[in-house]
């Protein structure tokens, strides 16, 4: 991939670019993994949920039971 300064970058480069290099980092974070696409997806994205703390109960997701304080 070339670089080109900020400026050159119209829209339609923008919005295909950041997907592609997310793809990138993804395929990165897998190398040497035994993990399969779908499953490096997953896992990285969960990890992220977690760390900003978004909870993974489904009752508190589907709105059924308050969100305990912590």
């Amino acid at each position: 991939m070339t670089q080109q300064p900020s400026a050159a970058l119209d829209t339609m480069q923008i919005r295909y670019r950041i997907p592609y290099m997310t793809f990138l980092r993804m395929m990165a974070w897998k190398r040497g993994r035994p993990f399969t696409m779908s499953q490096a997806c997953n896992k990285l994205l969960t990890r992220a949920l977690d760390e900003i703390g978004i909870t993974n109960d489904p009752a508190v997701l589907l709105g059924l039971e308050e969100k305990p304080d912590v």
